[in-house]
């Protein structure tokens, strides 16, 4: 039996579809109401839209539809030139079943958080994640290089982007060296396909890089 918030998000997935960029959805209060669920629940069902670009909270104002631009097989590297720091590497179980990589809760995967520089600016920060058995060994490894000079040393390349505008979190926040959160280029790029190997979102700031596809 599938979890109640992946019921809700694939239920409001449906509804977004049909619905133009721009448009408001309900609030948290009003669609556990009507799916009859906790807040908590749809609060993780409005997270998982909001990670793959497809939805965008304002906060005092709600959520909104997003129109993102799917690139499938474009190889692109959007943060080509932008250099590397590595913040955090952790090995953990994937927890709650993650659809877009086939896991199941009882599989581990390697997470990563990087921030992309140029100078002694932040322009992006990357929050990653590896299948772990896929990786053997990774966090012995020079994880203070971009994802995807990493991931090139296996053999792999990115085979779709998807491209929209989204919110940091507090701490994404802070390493984008921004006062408060603000929308910013979200950037949804995985690797490897049937099965993906690995997937990222980078929170990139419109006013220090530009994206050229």
């Amino acid at each position: 039996m599938k979890p109640k918030y992946t019921a809700v998000y694939e239920a409001l997935l449906q509804r977004i579809q049909r619905m133009n960029p721009g448009d408001k959805l309900e609030s948290e209060a009003k669609l556990a109401e009507n799916f009859k669920v906790a807040p908590m629940t749809v609060r993780r069902a409005l997270e998982m839209l909001a990670n793959e670009g497809r939805t965008i909270g304002q906060r005092g104002r709600g959520t909104f539809v997003v129109d993102p631009l799917t690139l499938q097989g474009s190889g692109i590297d959007v943060l080509k030139g932008a250099n590397a720091r590595l913040i955090s590497a952790t090995i953990e179980s994937a927890g709650n079943p993650f659809e877009q990589m086939g896991l199941s809760g009882e599989e581990f995967v390697y997470r990563m958080v990087h921030t992309r520089f140029v100078g002694d600016k932040v322009v992006a920060v990357q929050n990653s994640m590896l299948v772990a058995s896929a990786f053997t060994g990774l966090l012995g490894r020079d994880l203070t290089r971009s994802l995807s000079d990493i991931l090139t040393e296996d053999g792999l390349s990115i085979t779709e982007t998807d491209i929209s505008m989204g919110l940091p979190d507090i701490r994404e926040t802070q390493l984008l060296e921004l006062d408060e959160p603000q929308a910013c280029l979200s950037i949804t790029q995985r690797w490897g396909k049937d099965p993906v190997r690995a997937i990222s979102v980078t929170f990139v700031r419109t006013d220090r890089w530009t994206i050229r596809l």
